[in-house]
């Protein structure tokens, strides 16, 4: 059974590990094989038979021939309904944590793990306000005595209100039950609302990148219209200082060109295995024309000294790539010092063939997480291989985070891995594709015919995106006049304008309305639950009506006996503190 179970497994998730049992398992199930047979026969066959030899062969009182039949109720036992779904749902639960939770990472699931998650959520909310019913009468006693504490003459009431409460209890319990499962999925229901708003939105941030972004489809292989763009934005600046504090472009993927070859990724060692890299091209100051705050930088390569700091004090790490400091000398470039790429030691005149010149040397930005995948850091040589061309690469920065670009600091970021690469260094692995794939090199007709359907630009490379960060002097009548500047400039249905403020508030209406409608609800079901307390209370006071006349006979005047019903609302009182609680804990951390 337990090879049939794995094999399930394992072909399921697509790994594998060891069929065999492990010693503890083993150790167990023959304890258990070999005692409990034991045990169920030596215990019967002693009480059959008793101690002494006298009971042994007294024929008429041998205990074997006792029979006896005893009806019990489960309930008895222990077994309750109650008991019985409580079980139930632990073994649901123990099945979606242990197994269905592992097989969504394993499978890359991940909307499965969130259908889990919130499943786990509702139960531990269900869970609490039970567990708060059991514990209830507790609190009800020690809040009784607390509130009366102070007055001295009413302690003798304190009897009263818990006989009521005990009188009550299975009413009160499904009141307060259903009064507080009622709050908490409000709650609940509130905070989901308010944190996938607060998600949405931050998404919206991540995704634009800039105050304001010029962007194509993918489908889209020739760009925008860079020198149009560039020169029209520098007019702008003129006429209104202040409003523009910065603009930048990044290129096009290299797969967008015709005649190109996958470019693969290594440490200088050629271990770990080469990953397929998409190379972009970006402009020196792009992130200071992106929302700073989204930068989340890694290691610097510390042989460049120029970083100039961003608005939020962070060093500019693409500004390194295009930074000469720290290349490699044209000696160190040409020879192989460290015997990495040859079998034989080299002598001082030989040069590396197979890799480029020492001008060729590639700068690359990098995300975080390819540093424990790839082994790399700022200080290991890398090695980019386009097609049977080796460059030397220099990694001039780690980035966990880069507005725009799919970085991350997991190492999961390796399948579909990025680098970001000046422009110039752009242009050099592009001829370098172009010279082993056809022998006329650029000058191939179907390069040709590319190059010149691309829009004009600065360097001649095709641009996918233009990111724009506003200045201080930016007015919303100056917002509205460049967009619509701008939309001459896009003759495709391709190309788009994102502004990061409009979207914002486009979504924030939306999820003002979300908001009243979760207003509505709330205040729907807190009238429902009013009424249910109403009439709970109200039946209450009417089956004590007699024990009210009789408790006035004795001498209880009317404020007393408004107090010992106000006590009695403790069962109510109590478990929905702990809501109300939470509800305030999370609307002081939304406010913070």
């Amino acid at each position: 059974m337990n090879s049939v179970i794995c094999f399930v497994v394992f072909t399921y998730i697509g790994s594998s590990t060891s069929y065999a049992l492990s010693t503890p398992s083993l150790i167990l199930g023959l304890l258990l094989g070999i005692i409990m047979p034991l045990l169920s026969n030596i215990l019967p066959i002693q009480r059959a038979l008793t101690k002494t030899l006298r009971d042994s062969l007294d024929l008429y009182h041998r205990v074997v021939n006792e029979v006896s039949v005893q009806f019990m109720r489960l309930e008895e036992l222990g077994v309750t309904p109650g008991t019985t779904l409580f079980a139930i749902m632990l073994i649901v639960i123990g099945f979606g944590a242990y197994y269905l939770a592992p097989m969504a990472f394993l499978t890359e699931n991940m909307r499965l793990f969130m259908y889990l998650l919130t499943a786990v959520l509702i139960i531990l909310i269900v869970g609490m306000t039970f567990f708060i019913n059991l514990v209830q009468p507790y609190f009800e006693t020690v809040l009784a005595n607390i509130i009366l504490f102070p007055f001295r003459k009413d302690i003798p009431l304190i009897p009263i209100v818990l006989k009521n409460l005990h009188g009550h209890r299975r009413r009160n319990n499904k009141t307060a039950l259903m009064f507080t499962l009622a709050i908490s999925f409000l709650v609940f229901a509130s905070a989901g609302i308010q944190m996938q708003s607060t998600t949405i939105i931050d998404n919206i941030r991540a995704g634009v990148a800039s105050d304001l972004t010029i962007t194509t489809a993918p489908q889209n292989k020739n760009g925008i219209r860079e020198n149009d763009l560039r020169a029209f934005l520098v007019e702008f600046q003129a006429k209104h200082p202040n409003s523009i504090a910065s603009f930048s472009f990044f290129t096009l993927p290299t797969r967008v060109f015709p005649k190109v070859v996958d470019v693969k990724i290594s440490p200088g060692s050629g271990y770990p295995q080469k990953n397929i890299v998409k190379l972009i091209g970006i402009d020196k100051n792009y992130l200071h024309s992106v929302i700073s705050r989204l930068y989340h930088p890694g290691p610097y390569e510390e042989a460049v000294k120029d970083y100039p700091l961003l608005p939020n004090g962070l060093r500019d790490g693409i500004h390194a790539l295009y930074s000469h400091e720290g290349m490699s000398e044209e000696a160190e470039a040409r020879f192989d010092r460290t015997n990495l790429t040859s079998n034989r030691r080299l002598k001082s005149d030989d040069s590396l063939k197979s890799f480029s010149p020492p001008a060729d040397e590639i700068r690359l930005v990098l995300p975080t997480g390819v540093m424990q995948e790839l082994s790399m850091d700022t200080s290991t040589p890398v090695m980019l291989h386009v097609g049977k061309t080796k460059f030397r690469a220099r990694v001039r920065h780690f980035a966990g985070k880069i507005p725009g670009f799919i970085f991350s600091n997991y190492r999961q970021v390796t399948f579909a891995l990025r680098a970001l690469v000046p422009n110039e260094d752009y242009i050099k692995i592009l001829h370098a594709m172009w010279r082993e794939l056809t022998p006329l090199g650029i000058n191939d007709p179907d390069v040709i015919d590319y190059l010149r359907s691309v829009p004009p630009s600065r360097d001649g490379l095709p641009k996918e995106q233009m990111v724009m960060r506003y200045g201080e002097g930016m007015t919303n009548q100056l917002r509205n006049t460049l967009k619509d500047s701008l939309r001459n400039f896009i003759n495709s249905d391709n190309t788009f304008i994102l502004e990061l403020q409009e979207m914002i508030e486009a979504v924030n209406v939306a999820l003002f309305v979300i908001n009243v409608f979760s207003i509505v609800i709330t205040v729907i079901s807190l009238t429902l639950s009013f009424f249910v307390l109403l009439v709970s209370f109200s039946a209450n006071v009417s089956e004590n009506s007699w024990e009210f006349g009789v408790l006035r006979a004795v001498g209880l005047n009317k404020l007393q006996m408004v107090k010992v019903y106000v006590l009695s609302l403790i069962h109510i009182s109590e478990p929905t503190r702990q809501a109300e609680i939470s509800y305030a804990v999370f609307c002081l951390k939304k406010k913070n």
